[in-house]
């Protein structure tokens, strides 16, 4: 609004302007438009008192000063009386016009933050190994590594043979030379490569060439195909310990060879007795080793 200024050039002519007192709302929005308070002032140049403007607003650091409407030809010194008091005002913190004044929690917070330390990166995850067994139908072999602890896959497949991507059909025909495995992926933090081998032993007969029970051929020869020279190492000492110990009423067979190359078998046989735990031989020849287990390596169960 522009208000009207009477009077000529140096004289001490009336002077009108608004004064509007522009503060934050009790919502801590900010001060556009929040809450206006305006006065009407009639002053000449010559009789203008600061004390008598001041007089007119609560000095506070939420209020903001804002004049329109006087001559600033006619009336330069309250110019510039108005100026340097809003001047002193912006230094001095008491007049914010770009930022609402921060609150105490919020310059607590502000200050937690700055304070506050790093928070400790997230635990690593394990890196996981890998053991490869052989102990005949790997539909039995699958069942009794999935129920540990710190196994966290079992996958039934072909290894040991010189065939690529074989067929269970071709493999089952006892000429492609792989032998029916499972690729165990664990981690060692939880279990070891030796209890593994543990169970690997005490859950099928490692004294029969090339047969476990009813099924016959070099696809179910005892296999163990070794992926470091410490899962060597610790393969041939425990066969040696089981030998020496007579655990077996016949000497081990168990085949201890280098892994090369693991095949995934197709996907029906994954899972297999979780998923058909109903079928005969899941009934008569898997599920006896799976309670074995359970009997035998209790503290070892997922």
């Amino acid at each position: 609004m522009r208000l009207g200024v009477g009077g000529e050039r140096g004289a001490s002519a009336p002077c009108y302007f608004r004064l509007f007192l522009v503060g934050q709302s009790s919502h801590g929005k900010g001060y556009a438009g929040e809450r206006v308070r305006s006065y009407d002032l009639h002053v000449t140049a010559d009789d203008f008192d600061e004390q008598r403007l001041v007089g007119h607003n609560t000095i506070s650091s939420k209020w903001i000063w804002i004049v329109e409407g006087f001559d600033m030809r006619a009336h330069w010194r309250t110019w510039l009386v108005l100026l340097a008091t809003t001047t002193a005002g912006v230094f001095c913190g008491r007049l914010l016009v770009f930022a609402e004044p921060r609150t105490d929690q919020e310059q607590g917070t502000s200050e937690s933050e700055e304070t506050k330390e790093p928070e400790e990166s997230a635990e690593k995850p394990a890196v996981l190994e890998k053991a490869t067994f052989g102990a005949g139908c790997f539909w039995c072999t699958e069942a009794v590594f999935q129920q540990l602890k710190g196994v966290k896959s079992v996958v039934s497949g072909y290894s040991g043979g010189k065939l690529k991507d074989p067929t269970y059909e071709l493999v089952s025909t006892g000429t492609t030379g792989h032998a029916e495995v499972v690729q165990v992926s664990f981690n060692p933090k939880v279990i070891s490569y030796e209890e593994l081998l543990e169970v690997f032993w005490a859950t099928h007969d490692p004294t029969t060439l090339n047969q476990q029970g009813h099924d016959v051929g070099t696809q179910y020869r005892s296999a163990v195909f070794y992926h470091s020279d410490e899962q060597k190492k610790l393969a041939e000492k425990y066969k040696a310990e089981l030998d020496e110990s007579h655990e077996f009423k016949r000497p081990i067979v168990t085949e201890i060879t280098r892994f090369e190359t693991f095949y995934p078998a197709e996907d029906y046989h994954q899972n297999y007795f979780n998923d058909n735990s109903r079928q005969p031989y899941c009934a008569r020849i898997i599920r006896p080793k799976v309670t074995k287990v359970k009997k035998e390596f209790k503290e070892k169960l997922k």
